[in-house]
């Protein structure tokens, strides 16, 4: 649906409820009004910081119908409800080809039968599960999408650092005659030379991955600052796999670049090595 406000209309996310009931079974922060008003065709439940109690709203819903509402209630500011308005159920009528409800909140003696409730779940297409099972299933889903978002946004800029990699250390280490004639009129083996470009190429990697974690800490610690303000209880987790995988391919890359044109470094006499233009 959209807003109207003094800019142009912007997109929000709305949720047709039953405001007297909801707060049964649903524990939402709220700072001014009631969820009990929540009824009718002409009431909205809004979230903190932008309009007030008492407040006209006008939307268009998503069928282009555009109403005036009046805010009943005002919730605090909510990760799972950025940028949503609760409407009341009513308004839902005739307004959506669809009005069957997408779930439906049930507040269950301890112990009692779920099989009628099972039944009604199943009859309408749907699965009736316990809150713990079906947010585990949200998390799921979410980590999900927002893995194929990873691959998608990172996959291409972490090939191009592949081929970046590649292309400087190869680059590099192809204009290094000299050096490695000077290695070798010292006394050094080929091995030693090619260990000691290894070393270099390990060196290298190690400290792109401290520069690496110095640029993202701040970031992210902020980013965990700010949602903490919401929410107390989110927690970092580190994909320390994916990572590491990440790192052990960009020494991967940065070894056989290295060492392939070492490689062949080495193999020329150091004589000829020695009077080659840099």
């Amino acid at each position: 649906m959209y807003v109207h406000g003094p800019n142009p209309p912007y997109d929000w996310t709305g949720r047709y409820v039953d405001g007297p009931a909801l707060s049964r079974v649903v524990h939402l922060p709220v700072v001014a009004g009631s969820l009990d008003d929540l009824t009718g065709t002409g009431t909205v439940a809004v979230p903190a910081g932008r309009w007030r109690l008492g407040d006209p709203l006008r939307i268009a819903l998503a069928d282009s119908t555009e109403v005036s509402l009046r805010v009943v209630a005002v919730v605090d500011d909510q990760i799972d409800l950025a940028r949503t308005l609760l409407l009341p159920a009513a308004l839902l009528t005739g307004h959506t080809g669809a009005p069957l409800a997408d779930l439906v909140y049930l507040d269950l003696e301890p112990g009692a039968d779920t099989g009628p409730a099972t039944a009604a779940a199943a009859a309408g297409g749907g699965t009736l599960m316990p809150t713990a099972q079906f947010h585990a299933t949200l998390d799921a889903e979410g980590d999900r999408l927002n893995t194929l978002a990873t691959v998608a946004l990172l996959g291409m800029a972490l090939l191009y650092t592949a081929i970046g990699i590649a292309n400087t250390l190869l680059m590099a280490t192809s204009g290094r005659a000299r050096d490695v004639a000077v290695l070798r009129l010292s006394g050094a083996t080929p091995a030693q030379v090619l260990r000691t470009i290894g070393a270099e190429a390990v060196l290298v990697t190690a400290l792109g991955a401290v520069l690496a974690v110095v640029a993202v800490v701040p970031a992210v610690a902020g980013l965990v600052l700010a949602l903490r303000v919401r929410n107390p209880d989110v927690l970092l987790a580190v994909p320390w796999w994916p990572l590491a995988a990440i790192a052990g391919t960009c020494l991967a890359i940065a070894l056989a670049a290295s060492l392939i044109p070492a490689a062949v470094l080495v193999r020329r006499q150091p004589a000829d090595l020695a009077s080659t233009w840099e």
